[in-house]
């Protein structure tokens, strides 16, 4: 009998040692298995912020190898999406559009900020918010100080988020300088700038289609962009073959200190593998030997 009760016991303290063993060995199964995951996921955080500085760092490259860092187009190697090394081209994708191209908050005229918006509506389609809304809050958030960031105009009461998100293609504020690059401007900018410089309707539309008709003919090759050179009125009456009026004279001597060959801050759109996308923008170093970051949005 007390054999029995021995032997019963031994094989519940047995029974006790095995339990405790197999908690203990669950326990740490699960921490084991819970710093692998821990371990994989910074692993690819890594691997992600290393992708990015990547796409970064290719960029700058392609921008640095630009034979004419003065005289910049649509056809630069830098513009659109880049070409990427092979081992890179499954891993991200990058596409590049230079500020320069678009209208400019921090000095757009009252009256070109209107005709932009209206021209908006009469091509590329309605507004949810009132354009005379627009107009004030821009012109009261500039009264402040410059602004710094596209992110700002989100936070105006007044002005709609969904207007913003449409009109942010032709929108910039990063740029010190209120020219556009004659090379790269929207038609829409363009149209915009030119129609709120002048009343003369005839001398407005044949400059706006002369400067869209030669950006189409630099895109098929049949013409070289625009050089710094270009931008007088005596010159650039030639190549555009524009015609001999008064009205063409005042407009061009009015629209010419707007424009410049040259583009010195750009827009970044990065995807990743693994699904991210950043919108930067990006500005030439004044020494020429990288580029700055104004902005970093990772979604």
């Amino acid at each position: 009998m007390r054999n029995k009760q021995e032997k019963g016991s031994v094989l519940i303290a047995s029974l006790w040692a095995l339990s405790i063993f197999s908690v203990l060995m669950t326990s740490l199964t699960f921490e084991g298995f819970q710093h692998t995951f821990l371990m994989k996921r910074e692993l690819k955080a890594l691997q992600l912020k290393m992708d990015l500085r990547s796409a970064l760092g290719i960029f700058t490259e392609t921008l640095l190898a630009d034979p004419k860092p003065h005289e910049d187009s649509r056809e630069d190697s830098w513009h659109g999406t880049l070409d990427l090394p092979e081992t890179w081209r499954r891993r991200i994708e990058v596409t590049v559009q230079d500020e320069e191209s678009k209208m400019n908050l921090n000095f757009a005229s009252e009256d070109l900020i209107k005709t932009f918006l209206e021209l908006f509506e009469e091509e590329a389609g309605s507004l949810k918010g009132e354009p005379k809304a627009f107009v004030k809050e821009i012109l009261k958030l500039r009264s402040k100080g410059r602004i710094s960031s596209f992110e700002e105009l989100f936070l105006l009461e007044d002005i709609e988020k969904e207007d913003l998100e449409k009109l942010h293609a032709y929108l910039t504020v990063y740029p010190d300088l209120a020219q556009m690059n004659i090379n790269t401007v929207s038609p829409l900018v363009l149209k915009s700038l030119v129609r709120s410089l002048t009343d003369d309707h005839f001398a407005a539309e044949e400059l706006t289609e002369k400067v869209i008709e030669y950006q189409e003919k630099i895109k098929i090759g049949d013409q070289i962009p625009f050089t710094q050179d270009d931008l007088t009125p005596d010159l650039f009456q030639k190549k555009l073959a524009l015609r001999k009026s008064l009205p063409m004279l005042s407009l061009m001597n009015r629209f010419l200190p707007f424009m410049t060959a040259d583009s010195r801050t750009y827009h970044l759109m990065i995807k990743a593998q693994n699904g991210t996308e950043v919108q930067a923008v990006a500005k030439d170093r004044a020494e020429g030997f990288g580029v700055d970051i104004l902005s970093w949005n990772e979604t």
